[in-house]
């Protein structure tokens, strides 16, 4: 029997929460086809430190919403080291509930592919989570330091780890925590999720 990885057997303890406290996907808003194929999308390309496990994506990023009344925002561009800051914000007239902060997942665009740069030590993960209500116009919001140890401690404490070096070029930060659409209705086997795209360039003090 094929071993299901421990963040999809995680998502669908969530999906269970979630779709518990009344979350309703939805398709309406999906207008647009801009998602990765699974096929194009693998696992960290750099090996992780110390006991962290590589991230086992299983989802596929369709645009930055909105899904179920919700948009993914980010800054447009970031230097090593400065601050980014990403907001995903309920812009419907109701109430929306989500999953937990800390689904998220950051990937770096190298060639034609998005490979995740983040790797979990899973002790840090408890079982099926409380969803998070969000009334019209909130949501969260993220604001750290884009290098290995602003991603490592702003996003998920001991448990997140950086697999290789922070450098310049396209990345995408991803929220998971929105109630998957109905996939099967759209022909793709894997759920739905939200990014959005930012470029990542050197410090101005770099070249000096």
């Amino acid at each position: 029997m094929s071993r299901v990885p421990r963040r999809r057997l995680l998502a669908r303890a969530a999906a269970g929460t979630a779709a518990a406290l009344g979350v309703a996907g939805t398709t309406t808003a999906l207008i647009d086809d801009d998602r990765t194929p699974a096929e194009q999308f693998n696992a960290a390309i750099e090996p992780c430190p110390g006991d962290a496990e590589k991230a086992d994506p299983y989802f596929v990023v369709r645009g930055s919403g909105p899904m179920d009344g919700m948009v993914l925002q980010s800054d447009d561009v970031v230097a090593i080291g400065d601050s980014l800051t990403v907001s995903l914000v309920n812009e419907s007239t109701e109430s929306r509930t989500t999953g937990l902060r800390w689904k998220r997942d950051i990937h770096h665009r190298v060639g034609d592919r998005w490979h995740t740069v983040l790797g979990n030590e899973w002790g840090g993960y408890g079982g099926p989570q409380p969803g998070h209500e969000h009334a019209p116009g909130e949501g969260f919001r993220w604001t750290f330091p884009f290098d290995r140890e602003g991603i490592e401690t702003s996003l998920l404490g001991d448990s997140v780890r950086v697999c290789g070096p922070v450098e310049p070029g396209r990345y995408r930060f991803v929220f998971w925590g929105i109630n998957p659409v109905d996939a099967s209705s759209n022909g793709v086997e894997h759920d739905l999720v939200i990014g959005t795209e930012f470029d990542v360039v050197e410090p101005p003090d770099a070249s000096r």
